[in-house]
């Protein structure tokens, strides 16, 4: 994980410092977008796709702050 910051004031403003942390973070993957019905779709088929679409989610990653 990269960090930064500076400080800035009225007066003055002084660089901008980047470091590194050690601790990495886990990558955490974006779930498709949640399908959308469509026109000529009965709201069977919709709701099929749907249950297919939440049974193929990835698991949620546990993030510490």
């Amino acid at each position: 994980v990269l960090h930064m910051y500076a400080c800035v004031n009225w007066d003055f403003k002084l660089e901008l410092y980047f470091y590194n942390d050690d601790k990495e973070m886990p990558t955490v993957v974006k779930p498709p977008p949640k399908p959308r019905k469509r026109i000529y779709e009965s709201s069977q088929q919709y709701e099929k796709r749907v249950q297919e679409w939440e049974a193929h989610k990835p698991p949620k990653v546990d993030v510490d702050p």
